[in-house]
């Protein structure tokens, strides 16, 4: 309902569009919080896989983080438990 309101907010009242809008909203949503639900959790293939996401994808930390849904504080604690830190210098973990 709110993405339709939204979209109605927005002065799109065709019913087709409105469908298809929708859809592509919720395909969206439901990617990202796969994508989420799919980093690993054993940490140091986390550690492979963040560092991979910021090598190919994203340009920061934040970036990748607000894309995916991901608490930066938590992926950055998990990561320290084992002995990464997050370098903005080289934008990967070390």
């Amino acid at each position: 309902a709110t993405i339709v309101a939204n979209l109605l907010h927005l002065g799109i009242k065709n019913k087709r569009v409105l469908f298809v809008l929708r859809s592509i909203f919720r395909n969206f949503a439901c990617q990202k919080y796969k994508m989420m639900n799919e980093l690993p959790q054993d940490s140091m293939m986390l550690y492979s896989a963040v560092n991979m996401k910021l090598r190919d994808r994203y340009n920061s930390l934040d970036e990748l983080c607000d894309d995916l849904g991901i608490d930066r504080r938590e992926l950055e604690r998990r990561l320290a438990e084992v002995g990464f830190e997050y370098s903005v210098r080289d934008n990967k973990f070390w």
